[in-house]
């Protein structure tokens, strides 16, 4: 998954901002955010790509549990957050579970509607935000879901997930992260 800056347009009045949201956001992925965004060591290379483009864990920083992290940065030019971007995007890389990152829809039921209906919204939502779709039966059996979208990067995740989950309110298929499986175990 690449991390890449958003569209100025969804942060109004803040400066350049990156978002992850969604199940592949992981306590791992927010740990690796969190050291880097706090590396005080002057000498680290991290310090000093961050410290060219001002960068502020922003959103997420109090909640390691939230699925959702916002960074924003504060550079003279935009082009100088990209030392840190590209550190940002090898270090989470390294913690990212692959298929946390694919975005995965059921029908609400086997009825022939609501199949139609997951479809047909699907690809609406492929078309708008031009990412990977896959609707294909060995899919479908292998991963237990109707649609599979496979975004390349952070803003198309974004756009996928904010318009499956909450524009049209689909059912998605959730991955649970290490601590809510502990968690699931203690309830027992």
């Amino acid at each position: 998954m690449e991390l890449k800056l958003s569209p100025r347009k969804d942060f109004p009045g803040r400066g350049p901002c990156i978002e992850m949201i969604g199940d592949w956001v992981t306590e791992e992925v927010w740990n690796v955010v969190s050291r880097l965004t706090n590396d005080n060591w002057m000498a680290s290379p991290v310090y000093q790509a961050r410290q060219k483009c001002t960068v502020f864990f922003q959103g997420g920083c109090h909640d390691s549990k939230g699925k959702w992290i916002l960074l924003e940065f504060w550079p003279k030019e935009e082009k100088d957050c990209d030392d840190f971007i590209k550190i940002l995007n090898e270090e989470v890389n390294k913690v990212i579970k692959e298929d946390f990152t694919k975005i995965r829809l059921v029908a609400k039921t086997m009825n022939a509607h609501h199949v139609y209906e997951v479809e047909e919204v699907s690809k609406m939502i492929a078309d708008d935000t031009k990412c990977p779709m896959s609707m294909d039966e060995k899919d479908q059996a292998l991963n237990m879901c109707r649609v599979i979208f496979s975004p390349t990067d952070s803003v198309m995740h974004r756009a996928v997930y904010l318009l499956s989950a909450y524009t049209f309110k689909l059912q998605l298929v959730h991955f649970l992260d290490t601590w809510e499986v502990a968690e699931s175990y203690m309830r027992k």
